[in-house]
């Protein structure tokens, strides 16, 4: 959507393509954290090391118990 206001605004008006202003390098760090965060959150439910489950939910889990292997990741 940027993007897309950027190249409409350059053919029509001819201006600079991109802005080098106070208020659009903060504007693209409070994106920019708020994706951060937003993926941080992501994470943190998605647990993909399994580090905030319970040992007792590990053990019940259907990947624990199947015995395929080839689908896990190990981490060192």
């Amino acid at each position: 959507m940027v993007l897309v206001d950027h190249i409409i605004g350059y053919l029509m008006e001819g201006g600079a393509f991109l802005e080098l202003t106070p208020e659009a390098a903060a504007l693209g760090f409070a994106i920019l954290t708020v994706a951060l965060i937003v993926w941080e959150i992501a994470l943190l439910l998605k647990d993909p090391r399994e580090t905030f489950r319970k040992k007792e939910d590990r053990e019940t889990s259907p990947i624990y118990r199947s015995g395929d292997q080839r689908f896990r990741i190990h981490f060192i």
